[in-house]
């Protein structure tokens, strides 16, 4: 078909006469709809966006002395985070006269490792930066993450198992504290 013809073809039907590959030869032109084509590739970009997102990092800081709770609470967001497909940078943080004992850090970020490691894997060795050691973490697939939250024994301690014995006990433990403070 010669292009005076295809022009002429491609205003009788109200479409475009649309360029597919000009380094052929001969030239390959396509009649169709520009708009249509266009529209068309603009939502193919939007889907490939929506699948490829930014992987967002959340990051959760430790201090060296870290009480058993706050140890517990902040792993408990990690899981979160790792269950929503977020990546998390743990810190954890020296101050003061920590920073001799380094290898305490190093302990504290192997707990850590021991216990999110069915959840997650670390990329790379934790990184010893100024005041803090930093360490990637990427979540595991969803279904495995699920499972082993599924399986893992609940961190919250049952308090049906407290009897009225060591409640009373506690009280009178807590009196006696109370009372030798008041006495000096």
């Amino acid at each position: 078909m010669t292009f005076a013809q295809a022009i002429t073809n491609a205003k009788d039907n109200g479409l475009d006469l649309v360029l597919v590959s000009d380094k052929s030869d001969p030239v390959v032109v396509r009649i169709m709809d520009y708009g249509k084509l266009v529209y068309e590739q603009r939502k193919k970009e939007k889907n490939q966006k929506k699948k490829s997102l930014a992987q967002k990092v959340k990051e959760i800081k430790f201090k060296l002395r870290v009480g058993e709770n706050d140890y517990q609470y902040k792993l408990a967001h990690a899981e979160d985070f790792f269950l929503k497909g977020y990546k998390v940078k743990i810190t954890i943080q020296f101050s003061g006269r920590e920073l001799a004992h380094k290898e305490t850090g190093y302990e504290l970020f192997k707990k850590i490792a021991t216990e999110l490691a069915p959840i997650a894997s670390f990329e790379g060795e934790p990184k010893l930066m100024g005041r803090t050691i930093t360490v990637p973490f990427s979540p595991k697939p969803k279904k495995v993450i699920e499972a082993t939250l599924k399986n893992r024994k609940e961190r919250v301690v049952d308090t049906s198992l407290i009897t009225e014995e060591d409640d009373e006990d506690l009280e009178n433990d807590v009196e006696n504290v109370v009372e030798a403070d008041t006495e000096e």
